[in-house]
């Protein structure tokens, strides 16, 4: 089915301010609204001959980093190498029940080494989208505020879909976004590994995980591991045996020193203690002679 031409699209615009077509919207009264399409800001250079062009929004996500970036003309949109972020568009879109619509990438964007994946636009949706861009390349892409990235193309069904078949926040919860509020669930903030906790076997991980250049990273550490050994073998090996021979007896005749020391330091506490208690016998024998003697003297007097 051909996208509407740049006169069909421009003849099918709504006319009456943004937030009354989203009451609209939101109150499901599509009827209300016609066969039109909703472009908030429309910007006449932006439209093609048979697309529209989105320009990046106020607002971006970053899957590596889980976090979400303000984008204003002093600070562009930065992408770094192998990134994924989804761009806000600036334009709030308006599908209609008789419509739907895809999004494409722009030829100049996947020149810089963009790439963007294509996405449908149901019918009876209303919102920003998000649009998701990874950087291919090895420098960081920067995207200025309000500049075209992506191409919106929109085309008519031959009937309108049921009223089952609508939209609704339960089934889209996204719908009527004006920011980044429903964020992936599989995202998370990437924390560095200590070094202490890294082992060889996580590399193996690395490679059943992402595959290349990852197996190349795993075989040159693996190479330097077994050249390190092989280094130590022959560098190390002849003297090894030698110099662990020469530490065991350097500490067993330490061990034998420390040994006779405290041998001989307790057979001199048992001398010491031996004179000791000679002197005392001596000093006991004396005084008892001295006594038996003073009573002699006595007796005899």
């Amino acid at each position: 089915m051909p996208f509407l031409t740049a006169g069909q699209l421009k003849a099918r615009l709504l006319e009456m301010p943004l937030g009354d077509a989203v009451s609209l919207c939101e109150s499901g009264r599509w009827t209300d609204l016609g066969d039109r399409l909703g472009i908030y800001p429309f910007r006449d250079e932006n439209l093609g001959t048979v697309v529209y062009d989105l320009s990046v929004g106020n607002e971006a996500y970053s899957l590596r980093k889980a976090e979400k970036q303000t984008i204003t003309r002093e600070r562009p949109l930065k992408i770094d190498p192998g990134e994924t972020v989804l761009v806000l568009t600036d334009e709030y879109i308006i599908v209609t029940p008789k419509h739907s619509g895809l999004v494409l990438c722009r030829a100049r964007i996947m020149g810089e080494g963009l790439s963007q994946s294509s996405a449908r636009v149901d019918p009876t949706w209303y919102g920003k989208l998000h649009v998701s861009l990874t950087n291919n390349t090895k420098a960081v892409i920067t995207l200025p505020y309000r500049e075209e990235f992506c191409t919106l193309g929109l085309t008519e069904l031959a009937e309108p879909i049921p009223r089952e078949r609508f939209l609704t926040r339960k089934l889209v919860p996204f719908l009527g976004q004006t920011t980044l509020d429903y964020l992936p669930r599989h995202a998370a903030q990437w924390r560095p590994a200590k070094p202490g906790a890294v082992v060889l076997d996580d590399l193996d991980g690395m490679v059943d995980l992402f595959g290349p250049p990852f197996d190349i990273v795993r075989g040159a550490v693996y190479k330097v591991k077994q050249d390190i050994i092989e280094w130590m073998e022959q560098r190390w090996a002849p003297n090894a045996l030698r110099d662990l021979k020469a530490m065991i007896w350097q500490e067993e005749v330490e061990t034998l020193k420390k040994a006779l020391e405290h041998q001989q330091s307790a057979h001199d506490k048992g001398l010491a203690e031996q004179q000791r208690q000679t002197r005392y016998l001596l000093i006991t024998l004396l005084l008892l002679v001295l006594g038996w003697l003073v009573a002699l003297f006595f007796r005899g007097r």
